[in-house]
């Protein structure tokens, strides 16, 4: 997986986005082969009920899923 550069501004968007910190990363999102993205709430599968949809909200955000997907097409946490 490639990394990508973010100002601060952008990290602390991802952050602020957060549902549930995880003490191993400081944004963690999820997303599937819809482009749907939301942010970490459960470790396992998060069920539509607990999703907060971000798809079109943050640009790089949608910008990461796209690169997510070429190299897992069924997405995933990330």
């Amino acid at each position: 997986m490639e990394s990508i550069d973010l100002t601060l501004e952008e990290f602390e968007e991802f952050r602020d986005v957060q549902i549930r910190p995880r003490a191993d990363w400081p944004a963690a999102f999820s997303c599937n082969y819809r482009k749907e993205v939301w942010p970490f709430v459960s470790y396992g599968l998060t069920y539509e009920e607990q999703r907060l949809h971000l798809k079109g909200e943050i640009q790089l955000l949608d910008e990461i899923v796209e690169r997510v997907l070429a190299e897992r097409p069924s997405g995933g946490r990330f």
